[in-house]
């Protein structure tokens, strides 16, 4: 036999000869392994921020989301809501851009939307809101008529947070006229509340009559302050700086006047005692906070006429 057979007998051998491992021991590795393991002191980061690559990205997002707040799927209109409620102060869109969009969401068939969107509204601050706030009561006013049982029941959610977030831009330009005729086609028990609170802000109870700054001059310069106070608002009515009749419903006593020298506030304010009374009578609690509402529009009317 040659060393060549010899040794390729051998090595047959070998390879189906069965390794006896013993407990602890590391089995050898087989012939044909490659080490393949490394060691690394540090890891270098060339960008340790990721806000250059994700705020792009977010904003991009929140302008896809914007565009599907008109999508046929309600769910689809709610999740849209709920990214650009979490994402609001992330993203540079200017709320200009933005609440124009939303307003007509007010009027959505969908209770899962409405609430979304009152949660949007509550993160809002008043100097936000009073740009497009009369673009919100338009949608509110409407939704406060709307055939729709569910949209009628919501709309005074969205007045009570307009009165929260921009009272006196509420009442002004002719809010108060508007927010009193939209309130008698509500006037249930579980609206009875937003009632409330509309006459006394409207009557002016909570401020004693204090008169803002934003009540008198509408927003013109804080100059214009001191001269209303001196030579009065009817003074200057004649130069057409406010919107409407200002010195008749703009101010607490204005409104108070209004319900009693008015065709209009006659007309509104008979028909919300009627409901009012009629509330009473069905005792309990919705009668109990009728009955309170009834004494604040009884007492607003009775110090117009002692003004006479």
């Amino acid at each position: 036999m040659t060393s060549s057979n010899k040794k390729k007998r051998e090595r047959a051998a070998q390879a189906f000869k069965k390794t006896k491992l013993k407990v602890g021991k590391t089995p050898n590795k087989p012939a044909n392994h490659t080490d393949t393991s490394f060691r690394s002191k540090t890891i270098v980061v060339t960008q340790q921020s990721l806000s250059v690559r994700i705020a792009p990205e977010t904003e991009k997002q929140y302008l896809h989301h914007l565009s599907l707040l008109n999508h046929h799927a309600s769910q689809t209109r709610k999740d849209s809501l709920a990214f650009l409620t979490t994402h609001l102060r992330d993203v540079s869109v200017p709320l200009a851009a933005l609440l124009p969009k939303l307003a007509p969401l007010i009027l959505d068939e969908s209770n899962g939307v409405r609430t979304a969107l009152l949660a949007l509204f509550a993160l809002l601050k008043p100097n936000e809101v009073r740009l497009q706030l009369q673009i919100i009561l338009l949608h509110v006013w409407s939704a406060m008529s709307h055939i729709d049982t569910d949209i009628r029941r919501d709309s005074t959610k969205f007045l009570s947070w307009a009165l929260g977030a921009a009272k006196e831009d509420v009442l002004g330009n002719g809010g108060w006229a508007k927010g009193l005729t939209a309130l008698t086609s509500v006037l249930e028990g579980k609206h009875l509340e937003v009632v409330q609170k509309f006459l006394v802000a409207g009557f002016g109870e909570e401020e004693g009559e204090i008169q803002t700054e934003r009540v008198l001059h509408g927003g013109l310069h804080w100059s214009v302050q001191i001269n209303l106070t001196r030579a009065g608002v009817q003074d200057y009515r004649y130069l057409g700086l406010f919107a409407g009749e200002v010195g008749a419903v703009e101010d607490a006593p204005g409104r108070r006047r209004w319900c009693v020298e008015t065709a209009q506030g006659k007309q509104i304010t008979q028909r919300l005692r009627t409901g009012l009374v009629g509330l009473t009578k069905e005792g309990g609690e919705t009668g109990r906070i009728a009955g309170k509402v009834l004494q604040i529009l009884e007492r607003g009317i009775e110090r117009a006429k002692e003004t006479e």
